[in-house]
C-alpha cells in the first residue's frame, strides 16, 4: 500500500499491529463477501418490514418513529404540550396509525430537531430521517477509520439493522459522538464541543461525557459543549415556551 495515501491508517506517523490487522481484514475478499451477503439480508429484511405496512398487519414501518413524527406534527400544528401528556399523546397515535403507547421521553431540544419532519407525511419524513442519519453515521465512521472504504463495515454491524428498522435516533448519536471523536483526533476541539453539545437531547449522556472531557483536560471542548447545550435549550425555549419545558420535567 502507498504509505502516502490519505486513506491509510496513521497514528503519529506509525501504524500499530491492530491497525494493520484491521486494514487487512477490511481489504480481504472473504470479508467483503460476507459483508455483501449480510447487506443483502438486511435489505431484504427492511423491504419485508416496509411491505408489511401495506400487505401484512398494517404496522407502520420504522415504528419507533411514530412517537417522533406525532410529536413533531403536533408541534407544527401549535400543540407543543401534547407529547408530554402520555394518554392524550397515545390517543393521537391511535387516531393516526391505529397504534399507540409510544411515549415521547425527550426534552424540547429534540422536539426542535424534529420540527421540520412534522411538515412532511409520515412515510416521507421517516425515510428522509433514516437517509440523513445513516449517511452521517457512515461518513463519520469512515473518518474515524481514516479510510472511506471502511464504510461497508457499518452495514455489517447488527445494531445498524435494529436502529434502522425501528426508526430510532441511534445513528444520529453515532454521527454526533463519532464526529466529536474525529474532530478531537484532528485537533479541532471547538467543533468537537459543538457536536457534543448538539447531543443534549440525550440528557443522560451529560452524566458521563463532561467528566471524560475534564479527565482528558479537553477544556475548550468542555466549554464549547456547555455553550452549545445552553444555546440549543434557549432556542427551544424561545420556540416552544417555558410551559413545554415544565411539562417535560413533570413527565420526567
Amino acid at each position: 500500500m502507498n504509505e502516502d495515501s490519505n486513506t491509510d491508517f496513521k497514528l503519529n506517523g506509525t501504524r500499530t499491529a491492530f491497525e494493520v490487522a484491521i486494514e487487512r481484514f477490511i481489504t480481504s475478499e472473504a470479508a467483503k463477501g460476507v459483508a455483501a451477503f449480510l447487506v443483502v439480508v438486511i435489505v431484504v429484511r427492511l423491504l419485508l418490514d416496509i411491505a408489511n405496512t401495506y400487505i401484512g398487519t398494517g404496522k407502520p414501518f420504522f415504528a419507533d418513529f411514530i412517537s417522533f413524527w406525532t410529536a413533531a406534527n403536533s408541534a407544527v400544528n401549535g400543540d407543543f404540550l401534547l407529547p408530554y401528556h402520555f394518554e392524550e399523546f397515545s390517543a393521537r397515535q391511535l387516531e393516526l396509525f391505529e397504534r399507540g403507547k409510544f411515549a415521547f421521553f425527550y426534552p424540547p431540544t429534540w422536539l426542535l430537531y424534529l420540527l421540520p419532519f412534522g411538515l412532511l407525511p409520515y412515510e416521507a419524513a421517516v425515510i428522509l430521517f433514516e437517509a440523513i442519519t445513516l449517511s452521517a453515521a457512515c461518513l463519520v465512521l469512515a473518518l474515524l477509520a481514516r479510510r472511506m472504504n471502511a464504510v461497508w463495515i457499518v452495514f455489517v454491524f447488527p445494531g445498524l439493522a435494529f436502529g434502522v428498522l425501528h426508526g430510532q435516533n441511534s445513528l444520529l448519536n453515532v454521527a454526533l459522538f463519532g464526529g466529536a471523536l474525529a474532530a478531537l483526533d484532528r485537533g479541532r476541539p471547538i467543533l468537537a464541543g459543538i457536536l457534543i453539545g448538539l447531543m443534549a437531547y440525550k440528557p443522560h449522556f451529560g452524566v458521563l461525557i463532561p467528566f471524560a472531557l475534564l479527565a482528558g483536560r479537553e477544556w475548550r471542548t468542555f466549554f464549547a459543549a456547555g455553550v452549545t447545550t445552553v444555546a440549543i435549550a434557549l432556542i427551544s425555549y424561545a420556540v416552544f415556551g417555558l410551559a413545554t419545558w415544565q411539562a417535560f420535567l413533570d413527565q420526567a
